[in-house]
């Protein structure tokens, strides 16, 4: 049609097809294209063949399972969203070219937005995909699932209840499943990250600042990871803010498994997202993904406890290039899980080292999303770098503390650093591989396994703070102290405190 975009969709969908077409399946008879409809669900797409320039479309798209998905465009955004070979960009655009209405609240007769598909330049590429795809499944699973609680909902872009903050993300979801609290959507976001192997200490920091951030009404969003994620999600549950977890599943499974009980109150007090079908299992590949949403629905990340090469660094540089705030949490120099958080410090990201650091880096963050995010990240209360000293020597200790990056340099550092920062974070450290199915299992981790002193951190501790940590009786810990004193590990400090000095 003249007057349309026609971009580079064209190559795109025939390169989908030509992937697609791989799958043998059994041609349609007749002239037409065998749409991938159940009987009780199939428009009668007249004309939406080969022939369909001579022919008018009628029909429209019926469920018994769910009476909601009658007269629906959603069965239509389910069948392009999980086609596979569609890129969400392609997605995006055919259903703009059909005219279909934001949102999956709006009903409309589906005959003429699969008219004007089909006049597209690449319709014919669009239905052969379609016809190879396994539309017809996802359709009666979506509508059974529909139908098991109120509380299951598929978001698409437009409906009332769509993240705003993800709605202004370069790269947004095509649809959302949810299981929980819609309104929790509509309430500001923090996302915090972190390694799934964290330290004693942070897991009280994680706690911590998320029972802040909730308690001030805040939504605490995170990927229901193990360590970091999970103690942020159970902290922020008990505060009015409550929590998101973002899912690297279809939204009817967990993963790791020992996370089903957190998951269960998630869905009954917070709220679960996934952007994958129903029954999809994790997946090394669906991570990244999942943190481009966790990224994606807040205006600020913060980061706690990350080695050098993490997938919580991938969440962060993704936020950087939404043009979002990303803070960390700084550690001992010593703690390799510490290396992570320091690096983005030194790239210009806001330094957390309390609630009130965290509260007041949250105060300066804006209430609704940009209507087109910044490239650069929005760091706030970074005084300009100090002028070199008259002698030319180097400046003091002091002017080097305050020699803060501003915010047009923090953003230039922190995404030049992107393409490395990507690269190593495909080869993520086995210490902290939160891509790395193998190392979380079905059940809970066996903690006895984990080395005793990373548990205990580097900062100074007491004999109860290391009874907890080690999960012994006070005589095995003070034994065990001693013993780490003896072997140069532990120094004793005054007052009966404890520290790791190697």
């Amino acid at each position: 049609m003249p007057g349309r975009p026609v971009s580079c969709a064209s190559a795109e969908m025939a390169g989908a097809s030509h992937r697609a077409a791989r799958v043998r399946a059994p041609r349609s008879k007749g002239r037409g294209v065998a749409w991938p409809w159940p009987t009780h669900a199939r428009p009668a797409l007249l004309g939406i063949g080969h022939d369909s320039s001579r022919r008018q479309a009628h029909g429209r798209l019926h469920s018994v399972e769910h009476p909601g998905m009658t007269n629906h465009p959603l069965a239509l955004w389910l069948a392009l969203a999980h086609t596979s070979g569609l890129h969400r960009r392609v997605v995006r655009l055919a259903m703009t070219w059909a005219g279909v209405p934001p949102g999956a609240h709006t009903e409309g007769d589906c005959a003429p937005w699969l008219a004007r598909l089909s006049r597209a330049p690449w319709g014919r590429a669009l239905q052969e995909v379609l016809r190879l795809s396994d539309a017809s499944v996802r359709v009666e699973q979506v509508a059974r699932w529909m139908g098991q609680d109120p509380a299951h909902m598929v978001l698409t872009p437009g409906h009332p209840r769509w993240p705003v903050w993800l709605a202004a993300s370069p790269d947004p979801p095509v649809l959302l499943y949810a299981h929980g609290a819609l309104a929790l959507l509509d309430r500001p976001a923090l996302a915090i990250v972190g390694t799934r192997r964290p330290t004693g200490q942070g897991r009280e920091i994680a706690s911590r600042l998320a029972r802040c951030a909730a308690a001030h009404g805040w939504c605490v969003v995170s990927g229901l990871a193990s360590g970091i994620d999970a103690c942020a999600h159970q902290a922020a549950l008990a505060e009015p803010g409550r929590s998101i977890a973002v899912l690297g599943t279809g939204i009817d499974q967990c993963y790791p498994a020992h996370h089903a009980q957190l998951a269960r109150q998630l869905a009954t007090e917070g709220l679960l997202l996934s952007e994958y079908p129903l029954g999809t299992h994790a997946a090394k590949h669906h991570f990244p993904c999942r943190n481009r949403i966790v990224a994606g629905l807040a205006s600020s990340t913060l980061v706690i406890e990350a080695a050098a090469r993490s997938g919580s660094l991938l969440t962060a540089q993704m936020a950087v290039d939404m043009g979002r705030d990303v803070l960390a949490v700084p550690g001992s120099i010593y703690s390799e899980h510490s290396q992570g958080c320091h690096g983005l410090i030194q790239q210009g990201a806001g330094l957390i080292d309390g609630e009130e650091a965290l509260l007041s880096a949250l105060n300066g963050s804006p209430a609704t999303a940009p209507a087109q995010p910044e490239r650069l990240p929005a760091l706030r209360n970074l005084p300009a770098p100090s002028p070199p000293l008259p002698d030319g020597s180097l400046s003091s200790p002091t002017s080097r503390r305050a020699a803060r990056p501003t915010r047009r340099q923090a953003g230039s550092r922190l995404q030049a650093s992107g393409s490395a920062l990507l690269h190593s974070c495909q080869a993520s450290s086995p210490h902290d591989g939160e891509h790395s199915l193998s190392s979380e299992q079905a059940s809970p981790p066996d903690t006895s396994e984990l080395d005793a002193l990373d548990r205990l951190g580097w900062d100074p501790f007491s004999l109860e703070r290391a009874q907890r940590c080690l999960e012994m009786d006070t005589g095995s810990t003070s034994q065990r102290l001693l013993d780490e004193e003896l072997a140069g590990r532990l120094s004793r400090l005054p007052g009966g405190r404890w520290q790791r000095i190697r």
